[in-house]
């Protein structure tokens, strides 16, 4: 734009609005960046909701940054990004599934997911996932709890993997609320090809390739 300052203040987040300059070996931190690394906080620059409607992707990085960094975010930035996350439907599906694939592949990958759900990120980005949350399973083949919970579970489980895997992981049990009245002695019946016919429409909504979709 203008000049650094006003460079500054048009970036998303404090701790990536400074500036080092190299000639001087001095740091340039308009925003109180390195405070809130100190803090291990995440800020939206100036007014939230303003940088968030600049580009929605930013709600889906909040988030990254948060859990790979162990940060908390700020409260007006949490709120804001609540308020905001239907927005994140606006953004092309090859934007939403490159941010998806840094926070699966990274591992805290639990802890970003449950941020997406608290701050309703998740229903506008994964909606077949967000309904997992509840849907009970039997106790004697599932201690650790309800779909959701087993889904966490898995993904905390995974050790390198690629995208795809990590995303297969995901969805493995996606048929299973919609399945989950079946009635007779087998619940969630023929949930495996259901989840792959879901699995197949949200590949698509992500833009992967033929080949992903197929693995």
């Amino acid at each position: 734009y203008t000049g650094a300052h006003e460079d500054a203040r048009r970036r998303d987040f404090t701790i990536n609005g400074m500036f080092f300059n190299p000639i001087e070996g001095t740091l340039v931190d308009y925003v109180d960046g390195r405070k809130d690394i100190e803090r291990r906080m995440v800020r939206a620059i100036g007014d939230p909701s303003a940088r968030f409607s600049e580009d929605y992707l930013r709600l889906l990085r909040a988030v990254r940054f948060s859990a790979r960094l162990g940060f908390g975010i700020e409260k007006k930035t949490l709120e804001a990004i609540k308020e905001n996350a239907s927005h994140i439907s606006e953004v092309s599906g090859e934007r939403v599934r490159q941010e998806l694939e840094y926070i699966f592949l990274d591992t805290n990958r639990h802890r970003a997911l449950e941020i997406m759900k608290t701050t309703g990120l998740l229903k506008h980005v994964l909606a077949e996932v967000d309904a997992m949350d509840g849907i009970a399973q039997g106790r004697k083949l599932h201690p650790e709890g309800d779909v959701w919970q087993h889904t966490l579970l898995c993904m905390d489980h995974l050790e390198e993997p690629s995208f795809t895997l990590a995303l297969a992981v995901l969805l493995h049990d996606v048929g299973k609320p919609p399945t989950a009245s079946t009635p007779g002695p087998r619940p969630f019946l023929n949930h495996e090809r259901v989840g792959e016919r879901m699995a197949r429409k949200i590949a698509e909504r992500l833009r992967l390739s033929k080949r992903e979709t197929e693995e």
